[in-house]
């Protein structure tokens, strides 16, 4: 059978020719390594399922390396390395470096060069295993890789087409390495422009302030309610009322306006108003618990959830920008942490909560540190939505350029 792709380069007008991978080569893995053959103390990294495509945590000698290397199937530079257990089909191209892969959990298509090599990387974004469709399958056997269908185009349309979306991925991982430095930016500034512990002025400062700052407890000045209660599945999901989800509180400094959920408006239960903050109440780690939102929204009849529960400040007293990021501040999520309790989840009380003090300077300054964090995150929003385009663009390349 022969197909051609929606979107081609200038230059190609052969037909694709459909094939099996199996056609094109076989499935080769490394040989079997027990576990008394490891150790964190040999010097070649041994990379199980669990940690393939980040930081081994235990390794082989060189002996044995050496030796199975030379024995036994290895990959070259530039094959792809494919997870064939729990996240099926995660893709990581072998860059030479001296390591060794759990034998079936980790394996690789030796073609012979029959393929180039950027050609299927890009092709394993898109593939359809064989007789894995519809089927809750963890695993991904020989078989399933070696009866996969794929179409070709000649060699250097192949490369062609692969070094398209090499540059497409570079191109990705620049601006999410972007990214990755702007939010780092972010929990630094987190960390200097707040007092630490027993200290009354921040690290670092805008210049103009010099007062110390005063410590507030939170329950002298303001009151706390809590969340939808005495409801039911069928209460949700409709109605003219609207309700903050926990994953909203939970995710945003500032609660995002546009992500809210239905529910039947209900003159019993206590309505979110502008300027209060949004506590979470419980989370599955103490890192987690505590976190909080503040609502700029002026809409009527909006709820909160039954996970969270609401604070609600005397105003004059915080900047509310200022407020959303202190409490996300790095020594106040400290106190967070500390006054979790339990388990498997954990939890935090609203008495707890309002015990708490934190550091507030004067308005003036309390707006110049608000300001500052919301052209950050400002910043933060439009460099991920600038490497989530990227995204979609590869995506619908991949599906126009591939059969």
């Amino acid at each position: 059978m022969t197909k051609k792709p929606s979107y081609r380069f200038t230059g190609y007008t052969e037909v694709w020719e459909e094939k099996k991978l199996g056609n094109l080569g076989s499935v080769e893995m490394c040989r079997r390594i027990f576990k008394e053959e490891t150790s964190a103390e040999f010097e070649i990294p041994f990379f199980k399922i669990g940690t393939f495509g980040g930081e081994a945590d235990t390794y082989i000698t060189r002996e044995k390396f050496e030796e199975y290397k030379t024995k036994f199937a290895y990959p070259q530079r530039g094959d792809l390395l494919l997870s064939a257990s729990g996240s099926i089909g995660r893709v990581v191209e072998y860059d030479g470096d001296e390591a060794y892969y759990q034998d079936s959990n980790i394996v690789w298509l030796n073609h012979h060069g029959k393929i180039n090599n950027k050609f299927l990387k890009a092709f394993y974004k898109i593939v359809s295993w064989s007789g894995i469709e519809g089927t809750t399958i963890k695993r991904l056997y020989n078989k399933n890789i070696l009866e996969t269908d794929i179409s070709l185009p000649s060699l250097p349309e192949q490369t062609a087409i692969g070094s398209f979306f090499r540059d497409i991925d570079q191109l990705i991982s620049l601006q999410q390495r972007k990214l990755e430095v702007l939010k780092e930016q972010k929990k630094t500034y987190l960390k200097l422009l707040f007092p630490a512990k027993g200290q009354t002025k921040p690290a670092l400062r805008f210049a103009g302030f010099e007062d110390d700052w005063k410590e507030v407890k939170l329950g002298e000045v303001g009151e706390t309610y809590t969340g939808l209660s005495g409801k039911t599945k069928e209460d949700f999901g409709h109605g003219e009322g609207k309700f903050i989800t926990y994953v909203n509180v939970f995710n945003n400094p500032l609660t995002d306006l546009y992500r809210l959920d239905s529910v039947e408006i209900d003159d019993k239960q206590r309505r979110v108003q502008y300027g209060d903050v949004l506590f979470t109440t419980s989370s599955e780690t103490p890192e987690d618990v505590g976190l909080s939102s503040v609502w700029m929204g002026t809409e009527d009849n909006v709820y909160l959830n039954s996970f969270c529960f609401g604070y609600r400040p005397q105003k004059g007293i915080f900047d509310l920008y200022y407020l959303a990021f202190v409490l996300r501040s790095f020594s106040v999520r400290k106190e967070f942490m500390l006054l979790a309790q339990g388990i498997s989840r954990f939890n935090i009380s609203k008495t707890k909560v309002m015990d708490m003090s934190i550091h507030v300077p004067s308005l003036p300054e309390q707006e110049a540190i608000g300001s500052f964090f919301q052209d950050l995150d400002k910043a933060i929003a439009k460099q991920e939505e600038k490497a989530n385009q990227l995204k979609e663009s590869k995506q619908t390349l991949l599906r126009k350029m591939f059969i």
